[in-house]
């Protein structure tokens, strides 16, 4: 097979210094490097069967691709990898997260006042406790920070999954067999999904369309 890694824009490599990195107001503005991307990899590389891999908040951009994006009919299946199908937060979080989202409408560029522990960042890098060596420039270990915007359009991008998607290829949803909560580095770290709730995933996959496949990792 032949593979292609592809960073979206303000995210790893296409992240330009003068950029908020993963800004957007809503998850269509990478539609049009997602579909530049799949000409390149059918029309001018000749690939005649496509499968478009996609991770987190990338799981749920190419799963709304998929269902409108422009070279939606070039793709023969999805593979997501604990696709960010809803918010992992506490009720009272939430309402925050939304008051935030509102306020992006006036306020585009406010921050969410957050802080990660980095607890994630710390299992995969090597200079930690992972065995990865990336960029940290690129994927710091408590992460960007995040703005109001970008939660408008995540909530908005949630919204189109849930009132139902309409995929013509089969899609394959792999998750963790459980999520945690931690508040230190611990054995739950590198054996759960510590972002996410596995059961929202269970929860949304359906919403994809008619043929799909949810595979837990244990």
């Amino acid at each position: 097979y032949n593979f292609y890694a592809l960073d979206l824009r303000k995210h790893g490599r296409s992240l330009l210094p003068h950029q908020r990195a993963y800004y957007a107001k809503d998850l269509s503005e990478y539609f049009e490097e997602i579909s530049a991307a799949i000409r390149i990899i059918t029309q001018t590389d000749g690939n005649d069967h496509l499968i478009i891999q996609g991770h987190s908040t990338g799981g749920l951009t190419t799963a709304l691709y998929a269902d409108r994006g422009e070279e939606k009919d070039q793709i023969n299946a999805l593979v997501l990898n604990s696709p960010f199908f809803a918010v992992k937060a506490t009720g009272v979080e939430k309402k925050l997260l939304n008051l935030f989202a509102t306020w992006s409408r006036w306020q585009p560029g406010v921050k969410i006042p957050v802080e990660f522990e980095g607890f994630y960042g710390q299992s995969l890098h090597r200079d930690y406790q992972g065995e990865w060596d990336y960029t940290l420039a690129w994927k710091p270990i408590q992460g960007h920070p995040l703005h109001g915007a970008w939660i408008r359009a995540i909530n908005r991008g949630h919204q189109q999954l849930y009132q139902g998607l309409r995929l013509k290829m089969p899609a394959l949803i792999l998750r963790s067999d459980k999520s945690a909560t931690v508040s230190e580095m611990n054995d739950s770290v590198f054996e759960s999904d510590i972002v996410l709730n596995v059961a929202d995933m269970e929860t949304y996959s359906p919403y994809l369309g008619t043929e799909v496949t949810v595979v837990t990792i244990n």
